[in-house]
């Protein structure tokens, strides 16, 4: 029985003779602080889409009739439409600037 802890103590000895001997250590971790800006992103408030005027045009069944409703469906979709990528540019622009 008391064999077993000189055996112990003589294969600890030797298991750390052999990692001594190792040149090239396995898995070293170095560490290196870094101090960079990190971007943020730019925030704007979001604006609703334009609405789809056309889409919701009552036909009536006489073509030159329809045919306003749909052009003035159409002439307010594109104003708006317009309006609403203006606004965007200018979002854009204004967080480019930054």
């Amino acid at each position: 029985m008391m064999n077993l802890p000189k055996l112990g103590s003589i294969l600890l000895i030797l298991g750390m003779a052999g990692c001594a001997t190792l040149d090239d250590p396995v898995g070293v971790i170095t560490h290196q602080i870094v101090t960079k800006k990190v971007s943020e992103p730019c925030r704007f408030p979001t604006t609703a889409p334009p609405t789809e005027y056309v889409q919701d045009v009552q036909l009536t069944g006489n073509l030159a009739t329809d045919a306003l409703l749909i052009f003035r469906a159409m002439e307010s979709e594109l104003e708006e439409r317009i309006a609403y990528e203006d606004v965007l540019e200018a979002s854009l622009l204004a967080c480019e600037g930054e």
